[in-house]
């Protein structure tokens, strides 16, 4: 975890993780504009698999779905080497109609992250 002036802070990777745990909380995921979309391209894939392992299947596969919507390919692709076997878990509310389905990854998109 990054330090600032002694207090620890998140960086890019720690975002993004937080936003695949609660993605209710982040804000707008629907919008191509959202701020994942300009946090990821920085952010070091080694790191986000290293918070992927930690948390374990579902989250891995939310976080990994979440940087390939965004475009963070490069992320997507180091967190998808953590994601042993496929989870089945939602991004948005269970009973709102699927989106899109990821099935390597076993993510329902019920929100529709980055489509307007």
């Amino acid at each position: 975890v990054p330090i600032l002036d002694g207090v620890p802070v998140s960086d890019a990777a720690r975002l993004l993780a937080d936003a695949a745990l609660w993605p209710d909380t982040c804000g707008d995921l629907r919008s191509v504009d959202h701020w994942l979309s300009r946090s990821l391209p920085a952010t070091d894939g080694s790191a986000a698999a290293g918070i992927a392992r930690i948390l374990g299947l579902a989250a891995a596969a939310r976080m990994a779905y979440l940087a390939g919507c965004f475009g963070a390919h490069h992320v997507a692709v180091a967190i998808r080497s953590t994601v042993h076997g496929r989870a089945r878990t939602t991004i948005g509310d269970p009973d709102a109609p699927l989106v899109r389905r990821e099935p390597a990854l076993g993510v329902d998109d019920r929100l529709g992250v980055a489509t307007r």
